[in-house]
């Protein structure tokens, strides 16, 4: 998010911000002048806060002022700083205090003008703004499935019920812009905040109500339990580039909304945690990450793909694993979608879980069988049935049922008696979703083990697996900065063992890769060349006498083709046959 947010900064600044633009000119050729601030910098003003429970405001009504200051220079230093704390009780502004306990909204009205102008519309700043909002409060909907009578159906047909949340923190900010604008070119972001005082084309000094880093969590849910209220608010001074980014920000969070990336004010204020709760440097760390991340997962993407579209061969490779691995996608895609997540994730999820059945096709072969259910028919390809992976893939899955099925019996059952669910649905994929984060690495095993029968990894996808291997890494990465439950903490880091197990079996058992590999893979060289080694291989085979030792030259096909043999991987291109 931060990457995307400093380049529409910059484009913006591009497409609309400071340089030297062309006059602009109306119908007859006269030269409109740019917009200016009406006031320059080092001016002097007072400010003036009323909290009110009126949206509009009268002077005659409020005369004293429920927070004054004196001295406001226009200009972005630190002596404009100033503070004003209170506390809305039953005894003290009572009137406050029963607007917000009876849901009404208090609102705050701040103006910012030169002595003896407060009541000169045309040099007075003035904004308003509510300091409490209405949040949907969201339905628990959760129950234990065993011992809990909650009819969630009749929770479902209830109507909404919405909270109200004070805000107890309000900053307020005095924006040092005074940036001469091109007639007609104000930058969009900036242009709801500038006000014009009747016909003037100069406009006011911007007053700008700054709630970026308030969190969900520091808002105070306003009933009649609550006795005491407190109240904080800050003024002080900022540089217009600072404002600026606040901007873009807002406007970027809007924008993501709207895309469906974030889900809620949950998501954003995770993004807002982070900037203020991690370490400056790690921050930077996680956003250069961040973006090698979406390389490595194209690259791997890609990778994948090109590794099982070639790929004419299964030996050597889990085809049960695929199965699972598949089954595995899907549930996780159910449980997203059960869990309200944001269309992003659903496309991508869903994306993953059609590449999974896609290698379905290529592992084995599929066939519509009507005549028995569920009509569809796999069958072994015949490079899977000959070989001893299958052997071997069989004892992996019956060495991983011994520890799989104990542990999936007790997590359900640990499930059902102490965690919340909205329904057996709900359990059901909730369970699996949870069995899977905590214990999904056990179905990474049965590859592990063919690897260390074959005493070969030349099968593998190495390339793809690098680079979500390295994602892997990130991933733990942003473990560590993001706020995240626990069971995906452990989904996290439980990769990591089974990645350094296959480098351990990658150093254990090298490929050579200037040869064809055991399973008819790749080599350095192409076909020509080695074609011609082999013409040249056969016409030196003629013209040599034979001396009781004959010589056979192995074609492609029989390089191709690979045997069990182990020690194949290390034959010459020639080997002696004797009489």
């Amino acid at each position: 998010m931060i990457p995307r947010m400093i380049m529409m900064y910059m484009l913006f600044n591009w497409l609309f911000g400071s340089k030297t633009a062309a006059p602009v000119k109306d119908k007859t050729g006269k030269v409109i002048q740019p917009h200016m601030c009406a006031f320059g910098r080092g001016q002097q003003f007072e400010f003036n806060a009323w909290v009110t429970p009126n949206k509009t405001f009268d002077f005659q009504t409020f005369e004293v002022p429920t927070w004054k200051e004196e001295r406001i220079i226009f200009a972005n230093i630190d002596q404009n700083s100033r503070n004003y704390s209170t506390n809305l009780t039953k005894t003290s502004h009572q009137d406050l205090y029963n607007t917000l306990v009876t849901n009404h909204t208090l609102y705050l009205h701040a103006f910012l003008s030169q002595r003896s102008h407060l009541l000169n519309n045309s040099k007075t700043v003035h904004i308003t703004h509510p300091l409490n909002k209405y949040v949907k409060i969201k339905k628990n909907l959760k129950k234990n499935l065993l011992s809990d009578e909650k009819n969630v159906t009749l929770i479902k047909s209830e109507p909404d019920v919405y909270g109200s949340y004070f805000n107890p923190e309000v900053s307020i900010n005095l924006v040092d812009y005074q940036e001469a604008i091109p007639s007609g070119q104000i930058l969009p972001h900036v242009k709801p905040h500038l006000k014009f005082p009747g016909k003037s084309l100069n406009y006011l000094p911007v007053m700008y109500v700054n709630e970026f880093w308030t969190l969900k969590e520091k808002l105070l849910l306003v009933n009649d339990t609550v006795e005491n209220i407190p109240l904080t608010i800050t003024f002080d001074s900022m540089s217009a580039l600072k404002w600026q980014v606040y901007l873009q920000f807002e406007m970027s969070m809007e924008m993501q909304k709207k895309l469906g990336t974030v889900t809620g004010d949950d998501d954003q204020d995770d993004f807002k945690r982070m900037l203020t709760d991690t370490n400056p440097i790690l921050l930077g760390v996680t956003v250069f990450v961040s973006i090698l991340h979406s390389i490595f997962d194209f690259l791997a993407f890609k990778n994948d793909i090109a590794f099982w579209k070639d790929r004419k061969s299964m030996e050597g490779l889990s085809v049960r694993t695929i199965f699972i691995n598949c089954f595995m996608q899907l549930v996780i895609f159910l449980y997203l979608f059960d869990n309200d997540t944001s269309w992003m994730i659903l496309i991508s999820s869903f994306v993953g879980l059609l590449i999974e059945f896609w290698k379905i096709k290529k592992a084995v072969n599929v066939s519509i069988d009507k005549n028995k259910f569920p009509y569809i028919s796999f069958v072994d390809k015949g490079s899977y049935v000959n070989s001893k992976t299958r052997q071997y893939d069989q004892e992996a899955m019956r060495y991983v049922s011994y520890a799989l099925y104990p542990l999936m019996a007790c997590y359900t059952v640990y499930s059902l008696i102490y965690e919340t669910h909205k329904s057996w649905y709900s359990f059901i994929l909730g369970t699996i979703v949870g069995f899977i984060y905590m214990f999904g690495f056990i179905m990474m095993t049965p590859q592990l083990w063919i690897n260390y029968k074959l005493k070969s990894v030349a099968h593998m996808p190495w390339k793809a697996f690098m680079y979500k291997a390295l994602n892997t890494f990130i991933d733990d990465l942003f473990a560590f900065v993001i706020k995240m439950p626990i069971m995906h903490r452990i989904g996290c880091f439980r990769d990591d063992i089974i990645f350094f197990i296959y480098l351990y079996q990658r150093w254990k058992y090298p490929v050579d890769p200037k040869r064809m590999n055991e399973y008819g893979q790749g080599g350095e060289e192409d076909d020509e060349a080695l074609l011609e080694k082999i013409g040249q291989l056969e016409c030196k085979a003629e013209t040599k006498p034979s001396e009781g030792v004959k010589e056979e030259v192995v074609n492609e096909k029989d390089v191709a083709k690979g045997e069990d043999d182990n020690d194949l991987r290390h034959r010459n291109v020639t080997k002696p046959l004797e009489e």
